[in-house]
């Protein structure tokens, strides 16, 4: 039977929202702990209300330890987030919910985005169906890289959204867009080579070569100007306007040139 490897991850804690709060005004923060046995507390700033969302510009960074199951699992490790709102002209706050938060869903991710349901602090207290939003990091600092990470628990709160993570390719939609993107320029690729073909078998065939033509050109007569004169009702000399009309030349001029 393996035995349990200790591990310990650097996490990083880059945004933190409190999305569709039933609440217009006031102002809020977050108390962050580290359970079960753990120094890390953490206090946000105070932020106000703004279109029934909070944004706590705070980044958070602290170290957390845990270790593998004899499946090479690692074992939950929890982060207490409560939300809190200012009462009282800021002398006494209410306890909003809580999420707690498991760590170990998040090792070796990048910028990784999760949702969850805020929970009622008491039993007596309802849902205000607040929503928290994280974007978390979690690197490995020491220990065995070799273990396995658990999935998330949805009945714990968590909304599975769609995860956007530094290190992964991209959405699956950013994918779509991109082999678009690709079959465009293939087939412009294709359609620039095939006129490319064209031409190159055409001056074949002609048996001229490209300066032959250009110099043919610039050897024939410069394009004809004739003058057109527009009398007015009063057949007015005068008041007459010229006006000089360019005859363009056409391809049978110049195929003429060269023949």
């Amino acid at each position: 039977m393996p035995k349990p490897k200790k591990t310990k991850f650097t996490v990083e804690i880059t945004q933190s929202e409190l999305l569709s709060t039933p609440y217009r005004q006031g102002h809020f923060f977050i108390k962050w702990k580290l359970l079960p046995k753990s120094d890390f507390s953490h206090l946000s700033s105070r932020q106000q209300v703004e279109k029934n969302t909070v944004s706590w510009p705070d980044k958070i960074k602290f170290e957390c330890k845990t270790q593998t199951d004899v499946t090479g699992q690692l074992e939950p490790v929890y982060l207490r987030v409560s939300v809190r709102k200012e009462s009282n002209g800021g002398k006494s706050q209410d306890k909003l919910g809580v999420v707690n938060i498991n760590l170990a869903e998040f090792a070796g991710a990048r910028d990784r985005e999760r949702r969850y349901l805020l929970q009622a602090a008491k039993k007596s207290q309802g849902k205000d169906n607040s929503i928290l939003r994280v974007v978390l990091s979690m690197v490995l600092a020491s220990g065995d890289p070799c273990f396995k990470v658990p999935a998330p628990v949805l009945g714990q709160g968590h909304i599975p959204v769609q995860e956007k993570s530094a290190t992964a390719a991209g959405s699956i939609e950013e994918v779509k867009a991109s082999l678009i993107r690709l079959a465009d320029l293939s087939e412009q690729t294709e359609r620039i080579t095939s006129q490319n073909n064209f031409h190159k078998a055409w001056w074949d065939a002609s048996g001229i070569s490209a300066q032959t033509f250009v110099d043919n050109i610039l050897k024939s007569d410069p394009p004809e100007y004739k003058k057109t004169t527009l009398i007015t009702d009063e057949a007015d000399e005068d008041n007459s306007m010229e006006v000089m009309t360019r005859l363009s030349v056409t391809v049978t001029d110049v195929d003429g040139e060269i023949d």
